[in-house]
């Protein structure tokens, strides 16, 4: 009598991966067992670890080192100190703020030439005036003349339409404002002197015609005496006008 006909496949609950029904056919060499490594190397991959996705040290540390510099910057500013503004440092030197080619507000223009309207702000809000900063003397020599001439530049008008914008509001006051020529050296001491003075007059009728009062105006010139660049006598900053409290 022969042995049943196995079907040819393969369970996995009996001995060497055989069905139940087949375990004696299997036993009897009829059906092929399943290799003895299989469950294990299924097994083994199922436990294979997932590739990392964390991102190799070495390309984290510049950025974790800018940001450390970044905080230590922002940490550094934070507690330097603030340098002066200019006009600070001239006033206490007793020299001119230079302008250069800076358009200034009329608020920045009326506390450096009437300090003292400030304090009485104050006091007329029912605070204490503790005493108030100089009066600023400022200087217009960026938009220089031209040699020879008295003919106020375009940017100079605008530098002096904020003044005027300032001192029109300053009628039936005793606290004159003082207009100062100069020049270089390039001419001889008597024509810098009529030069000079020639200057001062220009910006006079300028701010008056922009409703100064003209009582409030006193004018001067000082030729090439006050060369604001002494270690160049005709420069182009020497070719200037000054403007503060008499």
């Amino acid at each position: 009598m022969g042995l049943p006909q196995g079907n040819g496949k393969r369970g996995a609950g009996g001995p060497g991966g055989c069905l139940q029904s087949r375990v004696s056919d299997c036993r009897a060499g009829l059906v092929p067992p399943r290799p003895a490594g299989t469950k294990r190397a299924a097994a083994s991959l199922n436990r294979r670890p997932l590739p990392s996705t964390r991102v190799p040290a070495m390309k984290t540390l510049p950025s974790l080192l800018l940001l450390s510099l970044c905080g230590l910057g922002l940490a550094a500013s934070a507690q330097t100190p603030e340098v002066p503004p200019p006009a600070a440092s001239a006033v206490a030197s007793g020299e001119a703020v230079d302008l250069g080619k800076t358009v200034p507000t009329a608020e920045a223009i009326a506390e450096g030439l009437f300090p003292d309207d400030k304090c009485k702000e104050l006091e007329a809000n029912g605070f204490k005036c503790m005493g108030f900063k100089p009066a600023i003397r400022y200087s217009l020599p960026a938009t220089s003349f031209k040699v020879g001439s008295a003919e106020l530049p375009p940017l100079l008008k605008r530098q002096l339409d904020v003044f005027a914008d300032v001192l029109k509001t300053k009628k039936n006051t005793d606290r004159q404002v003082r207009v100062i020529g100069h020049a270089d050296a390039s001419g001889t001491p008597q024509a810098n002197q009529v030069l000079s003075v020639k200057r001062a007059e220009s910006v006079r009728n300028y701010l008056v015609a922009k409703g100064t009062d003209p009582a409030l105006i006193v004018i001067e010139g000082v030729g090439s005496k006050d060369l604001k660049n002494p270690a160049k006598p005709t420069a182009d900053e020497n070719r200037r006008v000054e403007i503060g409290r008499k």
